[in-house]
């Protein structure tokens, strides 16, 4: 599967994507900040395990993980998971540092949410960002995300509790 922009391209995650993806996701702040499970630095295991779940995705049908291809180099993912189809998916992504601020997030995850609507008839797509995630909190609105509500200290990082927004689009 392959769906293609101007610049960039989506398609599923492979084994030879492990070079670009750890080194577009290894010890960034920012990324470390946006997921729960990311640990900060960023290990090469760590990298493979998390390629190896985008890759076996493909075969589940409530997890799918796309990979963010831009000049041949995995730069970036989008993530939807708890996938219920006829209903709703959560959504995550991330994307280099070398990469940010050039809206390909923003044209990824409206191409993405294309296909993973009409794939599963999905009349939501949620998904949980920081409230101090500036960059997520603009990509979202800009695809047609709403604030639903704050879930407070729903998360947990270095010993200390964070709030996060609940975005969701509906159609």
């Amino acid at each position: 599967m392959k769906l293609k922009s101007k610049d960039f391209m989506l398609r599923y995650a492979k084994k030879s994507d492990l070079k670009s993806y750890y080194k577009n996701k290894r010890n960034d702040k920012q990324i470390d900040n946006g997921f729960h499970g990311y640990k900060y630095p960023y290990s090469l295991t760590a990298a493979k395990k998390d390629l190896n779940r985008a890759i076996l995705s493909v075969k589940q049908k409530d997890n799918i993980y796309f990979i963010i291809e831009v000049n041949s180099e995995a730069v970036g993912e989008i993530s939807f998971e708890k996938i219920i189809p006829k209903l709703s998916a959560k959504i995550g992504y991330w994307i280099g540092k070398e990469y940010r601020g050039k809206g390909i997030t923003t044209k990824a995850v409206k191409l993405a949410m294309r296909y993973i609507i009409n794939k599963y008839n999905l009349r939501r797509i949620y998904g949980n960002v920081r409230t101090n995630n500036k960059g997520s909190t603009r990509v979202l609105g800009k695809c047609g995300f709403k604030v639903e509500g704050i879930q407070r200290r729903s998360g947990l990082k270095n010993g200390k509790y964070y709030d996060e927004y609940l975005y969701g689009r509906v159609r």
